[in-house]
């Protein structure tokens, strides 16, 4: 299975799997916090949302370093409609990795190094069989 096919198919279940997961949340638990020092419902799961867009980016040409942090919507419901947005996008994105990537290597942004900037790391789509972390 090629690195692209591997992405696509892990990704696609498990977002699959928080979706559900955040629509069996009842909107009135939006605001549930297990501690007083932790964050609501609605803030952990709009990290999700920040996660996903991580993701879309870099493959759309809309990388950015810091990147975006949008406030946190404001319902339940907005947090909702913010997953199903960004899901949108990575699944767009995941449908054309092959023409943005054929034959061809790009920077892939890793990890945080310091200095405000990111580690990087060459990546080329077209000759990787698996992804490993």
């Amino acid at each position: 299975m090629s690195a692209i096919r591997q992405f696509t198919v892990v990704w696609t279940r498990g977002n699959a799997t928080t979706r559900r997961v955040l629509q069996a949340v009842p909107a009135e638990q939006s605001e549930f916090r297990p501690a007083a020092n932790t964050r609501t419902t609605r803030k952990l799961s709009f990290i999700f949302s920040l996660g996903q867009g991580g993701i879309a980016a870099p493959l759309t040409n809309q990388w950015q370093w810091p990147p975006p942090f949008p406030a946190t919507p404001p319902t339940w419901s907005d947090v909702l409609d913010a997953f199903d947005a960004t899901s949108r996008r990575c699944r767009r994105c995941s449908r054309s990795i092959p023409t943005i990537c054929a034959a061809q290597s790009f920077d892939f942004r890793i990890r945080h190094s310091g200095e405000n900037r990111p580690e990087v790391q060459r990546l080329n789509v077209s000759r990787q069989r698996k992804l490993t972390l």
